[in-house]
Parts: C-alpha cells; sequence; structure tokens
C-alpha cells in the first residue's frame, strides 16, 4: 500500500502524452542524427498537424478544467447560499414565535380577572396525563402554581425545575380545587371541583338547598395557593338526590385543551 491515492488519468491525457512522447523521440532523432536543413523542414512540416493537434487538445483541457473550477465555485457559493437561507429563515421562524407569543400575552393580559396577577408565559410540548411546559428561567414557578388561558383555569403545576415543569389537568383525577359557584340569583354556592379520568370536572359538596342552575358560572375560591376568580366553567349538568347530605355537578369548561399551544403560569 502506498501512503497517497494515484489519480487514474483520462483517455484523453494518454492520447497527448503518447503523441508528445512520439513528437520528442523525433525531435531527438532529428538533433541526434544531424539530418540537414531541408529533411528537418520536412520533418516539421510534417509533424505541423500534429503539433496543431496537440496544442487544440490542450486548450480544450485548459477549458474543461477552467469550466470545473468555474462549476465548484458556483457549487460552493450555492451551498454557503442555501445555508444562508436557512439561517434566515430560522431567524424568520423564531420571530415570528416570539410575535405570536406576545400576542396572546396581550390577549391574555386582557382578560378581566387575570391582569392583577404576574404571568408566565410557557409552551405546550406535550400533552401527555401530565403535560410538559417549558419557558424562560423563572424561580418563581413552583409546585402548586395555577396555570391559565384567558382567565380559564388549565391546571396545576407538579414537578417545577428552573425551565420546565409537569403539569396536572383540571381534568385530571389528582386535580382537586375549592370552587365558588356563581347562581343566576347571584349567590356564591362553595364546593370542590376534580377532574373525572381526564374526561370532565365533576363539582362535589355543594349544599343540598342551594339553587344551582345550568350555566352558573364556576370560578376558583381564593385559598393560600388559589387566585380568586379564575374561571372553571359551567354548570352543564346536575347531580341531586334529597336523601344524600350534598348535591354534586358536572362543569364543562369554556376551552379545548387540544387547541391551546401556550398557557400562562400565575406567580
Amino acid at each position: 500500500m502506498l501512503g497517497y491515492n494515484q489519480s487514474i488519468p483520462s483517455s484523453k491525457q494518454i492520447q497527448v502524452f503518447a503523441v508528445m512522447s512520439v513528437i520528442s523521440l523525433l525531435i531527438f532523432a532529428v538533433g541526434t542524427l544531424h539530418i540537414t536543413d531541408p529533411v528537418g523542414k520536412a520533418v516539421l512540416f510534417t509533424l505541423s498537424p500534429i503539433l496543431s493537434t496537440v496544442n487544440h487538445i490542450q486548450i480544450q483541457i485548459k477549458n474543461e478544467v477552467t469550466i470545473i473550477q468555474e462549476a465548484h465555485l458556483l457549487a460552493s457559493k450555492f451551498r454557503a447560499s442555501q445555508e444562508q437561507n436557512m439561517s434566515l429563515r430560522s431567524e424568520l421562524a423564531q420571530a415570528n414565535l416570539i410575535l405570536e407569543e406576545n400576542k396572546k400575552l396581550r390577549e391574555q393580559i386582557g382578560s378581566p380577572e387575570v391582569a392583577q396577577f404576574k404571568l408566565i408565559p410557557a409552551k405546550v410540548i406535550s400533552k401527555d396525563r401530565e403535560v410538559t411546559l417549558i419557558f424562560d428561567k423563572n424561580p418563581n414557578v413552583t409546585n402548586g402554581s395555577v396555570v391559565v388561558f384567558k382567565n380559564n383555569f388549565v391546571g396545576i403545576i407538579k414537578n417545577a425545575a428552573e425551565r420546565s415543569a409537569s403539569m396536572i389537568l383540571s381534568s385530571d383525577p389528582e386535580s382537586r380545587v375549592a370552587v365558588e359557584i356563581i347562581t343566576q340569583d347571584k349567590n356564591i354556592v362553595k364546593g370542590v371541583v376534580y377532574g373525572q379520568f381526564g374526561t370532565s370536572i365533576k363539582a362535589d359538596q355543594i349544599e343540598q338547598n342551594a339553587n344551582i342552575q345550568k350555566g352558573d358560572l364556576v370560578t376558583l375560591a381564593k385559598t393560600d395557593r388559589l387566585p380568586q376568580g379564575v374561571v372553571v366553567g359551567e354548570v352543564s349538568e346536575i347531580q341531586k338526590i334529597e336523601s344524600q347530605l350534598f348535591q354534586s355537578a358536572t362543569v364543562t369548561p369554556f376551552f379545548e385543551f387540544e387547541k391551546i399551544d401556550t398557557v400562562f403560569i400565575i406567580q
């Protein structure tokens, strides 16, 4: 094995080499044998078509090499242009993402009840039973923080880290929060809501004699870790049995979580 690569000459290069070798031998013979001047002229006259052909081949090879070099240069410039274009597209996509998040933040801040809170925008990156959120580094995101979307209760933070956290949805059985039901006659009825297998939300521990009806608004009740007034949903179905101490109800949110990609964490 040799320590370098050897390129294989082309057929055209072999032809040129052969012709040049023949010419060299003829010229050497003329000089060695002291051929008279007329004979030399005759030899040169005979060789002139060959010399012309050799010169033509050399020009062709030179032109082909120039074309190859120019093609390599154009290909290099094209690759550089593609890389620059990809970089610009990436920056544009990032800028559009920031604009979209800023738009959603403005919409969120415009919600009447949550305007009083400091909000941390977070991207939804997975929608398993425990939803995964990512956000800018923020030490104020802690376990138990409430997550909202346009003043609607989305869930509770669990396993918070500096830049990410998992969230339990309001429809998850682990989610259990105190609420207030605003009846149509403007009374406030206390209760507790929790998720049912990720499909619905149930309000329980509602006083038996409370006059709740379909369409009544359900909001979070203020506690040590819950902000008051954040909307959970509305009463969509009532379960009332006279012999029991409490009545219950099904609560339907005003949003579809599957259509949301940005939420807000209340500090």
